[in-house]
């Protein structure tokens, strides 16, 4: 980092600008209160994995507003989870040595497509998509991560026999550190993992719409064990890679 710089753009909106000698990666952690935010930079080595982090949802719509994902009983939105466990994988990633790319840190224009081309474009690993689920069923708890559901003539190539594996490691450790439903590793046809040319998993850490899981997704603590536990997956599939 050569220098940073500060701006006020109105009276809600600070930019901050860190002015850059080589290519970088970065992160971004939020304290618990909300007051601090801490930003950390590294240099994008090319010889490290990348990583691409999708929070869910996020999109914008229509006049500047932007789609929340599932809203919990207690008005709980989706996306303000899925980006705080992101942020906070991310953060462990980029400390252990890793590259991440984020396909969004706040509301984006992207669309699901345009977030698997970035991590094509970018020369990444893996994609990692954050997501809570929901059912009109509140009842219904648990830890969930899918694969694409590829087409006969590509089940058996290598994107989805690493795909496979990813999603088994991460499900393995979602489930050992939040003690929650084993709704097991599934194949899906989400536009995200379709259009994904590497490696690519979508992760349902719990039911947003159930109550008490719902309390788990807005509690720090239990967010923090999720992204320590997807982060751990993915560690131990460069493992079984290598």
């Amino acid at each position: 980092v050569r220098s940073v710089r500060l701006g006020q753009l109105d009276g809600r909106t600070a930019r901050i600008v860190a002015d850059l000698q080589t290519p970088a990666s970065y992160a971004l952690d939020r304290s618990s209160d909300g007051k601090t935010i801490t930003i950390y930079i590294d240099t994008a080595d090319p010889a490290r994995q990348v990583i691409v982090i999708d929070p869910g949802h996020g999109t914008l719509s229509e006049w500047d507003s932007y789609v929340p994902g599932a809203i919990g009983p207690s008005g709980l939105r989706e996306w303000d989870v899925n980006r705080r466990i992101s942020m906070l994988l991310g953060n462990i990633l980029l400390n252990e040595g890793y590259t991440v790319i984020y396909t969004n840190e706040n509301n984006t224009g992207l669309s699901l497509e345009e977030r698997a081309l970035v991590a094509g474009l970018s020369g990444a690993d893996l994609l990692v998509s954050i997501h809570s689920n929901a059912s009109t069923n509140r009842s219904l708890s648990g830890t969930m991560t899918f694969y694409y559901d590829a087409p006969e003539y590509e089940q058996g190539s290598t994107r989805i026999q690493k795909s496979i594996a990813l999603a088994g490691f991460i499900q393995a450790e979602l489930l050992n550190r939040l003690q929650r439903e084993d709704k097991g590793v599934q194949k899906a046809n989400f536009a995200v993992l379709r259009n994904c040319s590497i490696p690519a998993v979508l992760v349902e850490v719990a039911f947003i719409s159930n109550p008490v899981e719902e309390k788990l997704l807005a509690d720090p603590a239990f967010q923090r064990r999720a992204a320590e536990a997807i982060a751990l997956g993915i560690k131990r599939y460069y493992n079984y890679s290598e």
